[in-house]
């Protein structure tokens, strides 16, 4: 697969996850999200300027931005039109690049959300059970403690340990590509996933920065009434 064609793929995926939607339906509500709460324009911040519906609608639809973006590229590169029957190293790239998109919109002056939605989708769309189990990591913690960035962070922290986990678990089972989806676009070795995971929980981690300086002095906001 020649560099100009993964070039033209990824800047497919990456323009796909630029959509801003957050500011979109902020902007519908005559809101500019940025001007209020965290200045974000993810999830959690729309939820919290302009209610908890509307900010699951938002990771609804960045959600689906990560998935989708993956549908089509793989449709693009698989599809009847232009068929390709192994992407070989640039698969990481691909998956990562509506994540890159949605954190660095063109739209928005590359200033963006924080990954977290954009990310299950993507990863949704490369490994439901392992998205199961670090939904189910992040509704604990959300459960426990109401905030949104410290449960978002534990689950980022847990997703290339929980991949690893699983794959051994795998492996002396005796399944065969079990945890990840049988995709075309997703044929990439087990190691090579558990890093692009190391990799997706270091840009989560790396977004939250000012989540965690603020979780540490106590001062970041909760869902608690």
């Amino acid at each position: 697969m020649g560099l100009f064609l993964v070039f033209l793929m990824a800047l497919v995926g990456y323009l796909i996850g630029s959509i801003p939607i957050g500011y979109i339906l902020g902007r519908f509500k005559g809101k500019d999200i940025r001007k209020h709460g965290s200045g974000n324009i993810g999830a959690s911040n729309v939820a919290r300027t302009l209610g908890l519906a509307w900010g699951i609608f938002v990771f609804v639809l960045d959600f689906a931005k990560g998935f989708i973006s993956l549908a089509i590229l793989e449709w693009l590169l698989f599809g009847p039109a232009f068929v390709h029957k192994h992407i070989g190293e640039y698969e990481i790239i691909l998956l990562l690049s509506p994540i890159l998109g949605n954190i660095y919109p063109f739209y928005m002056n590359f200033k963006g959300g924080k990954a977290v939605s954009c990310s299950a989708g993507v990863l949704a769309y490369a490994s439901p059970v392992i998205l199961l189990c670090t939904l189910l990591v992040f509704a604990v913690v959300f459960g426990l403690r109401k905030i949104v960035s410290m449960a978002s962070l534990v689950a980022a922290l847990s997703l290339p340990c929980m991949a690893a986990l699983l794959f051994y678990v795998e492996n002396k089972n005796g399944y065969t590509e079990y945890f990840l989806r049988n995709s075309t676009l997703v044929q990439m070795h087990k190691h090579q996933f558990v890093f692009l995971l190391l990799v997706l929980s270091g840009i989560i981690i790396y977004r939250h920065l000012e989540n965690v300086s603020r979780l540490i002095q106590g001062k970041e906001p909760n869902f608690r009434k």
